[in-house]
């Protein structure tokens, strides 16, 4: 549970019986997975629904084949996760979630990497060294005031720092 509210405090835009959000919105929640279910689509690839829990409640979380395959290693059951995704209201009235990005805690704890940028024309520039770079460390991009977590995790080396530097981002 630490892990859960150590995650919780560092990234999530809140829990889930407190966010108020709108249709559509871009938000950070972090939760133990406590079912996954299974689904072929009828284009044949693979989806999967989850329930994922805080201390105040449950979301469900829809990951398309895309994101799945992107992250199909940390959504077992029990798992500690941090979800980057869209809420969508249904007719009932739930929300749930359509993720972009699933990390488990422990690819989080680390220190993130957080790059700060004023020009949007930036993220082309960057993008190259940020593919090469894989590694552990969960990257963050400040621009216009928000603070947006990237589906690249990097490896923080003194070569990638240089190379986003020049690229014109400050590295923090």
């Amino acid at each position: 549970m630490n892990e859960l509210k150590e995650c919780a405090s560092m990234f999530a835009d809140g829990d889930y019986s407190a966010l108020s959000v709108k249709d559509g919105e871009m938000i950070n929640v972090c939760g133990i997975i406590s079912e996954k279910k299974e689904k072929i689509t009828k284009s044949g690839q693979m989806m999967a629904f989850l329930n994922i829990e805080d201390m105040t409640g449950a979301l469900r979380v829809v990951l398309f084949p895309k994101t799945l395959k992107e992250c199909e290693d940390y959504t077992s059951e029990d798992t500690v996760v941090m979800i980057r995704g869209r809420i969508n209201y249904r007719d009932d009235g739930t929300g749930e979630m359509m993720a972009e990005s699933l990390s488990p805690v422990k690819e989080i704890s680390s220190e993130p990497m957080i790059l700060e940028i004023d020009d949007a024309a930036v993220l082309d520039k960057i993008n190259p060294y940020v593919r090469k770079s894989k590694g552990d460390v969960p990257l963050f991009i400040e621009f216009g005031g928000k603070t947006i977590q990237s589906v690249y995790l990097v490896n923080r080396s003194d070569e990638l720092v240089k190379a986003l530097d020049s690229a014109g981002c400050k590295v923090k």
